[in-house]
């Protein structure tokens, strides 16, 4: 079992990703094995802010402006804001469009907007 945990260890460490191990990461993926989400985080920096994501019916066209719901997290003082629905994209394709919120000397700041219609972000990934 402790060589397993081990392996493991060295396989994530010695992987290609890096976000939110080296930095920031603000990233939104949709129609991703049933999830939608919009996430920003840094692993072992905890930082004031928030998100929204905004789930959007019809695929990979670009919705009439009918939000299919919007999910929200609170402001909080954490390493990770997620807003996700894990079974979502199981009953049909969405567009996903985040908006990533910090706090800077007390005032809310989008900091970016990010969009997705399928599983693959960059944001530093690969880096």
């Amino acid at each position: 079992m402790k060589k397993t945990t081990i392996g493991i260890v060295l396989i994530l460490a010695m992987s290609n990703s890096h976000a939110g191990f080296k930095g920031l990461t603000h990233h939104s993926r949709a129609n991703c094995a049933g999830f939608n989400e919009t996430v920003t985080w840094w692993a072992g920096h905890s930082f004031l802010g928030r998100v929204e994501s905004l789930h959007y019916d019809y695929g990979l066209s670009h919705p009439d402006n009918t939000t299919h719901h919007t999910l929200k997290t609170g402001k909080a003082n954490t390493w990770r804001h997620a807003a996700y629905h894990g079974t979502e994209s199981w009953f049909g394709d969405f567009y996903v469009q985040g908006f990533h919120y910090m706090y800077v000397n007390g005032r809310e700041v989008c900091a970016l907007i990010s969009s997705s219609t399928d599983c693959s972000q960059y944001d530093g990934w690969w880096d």
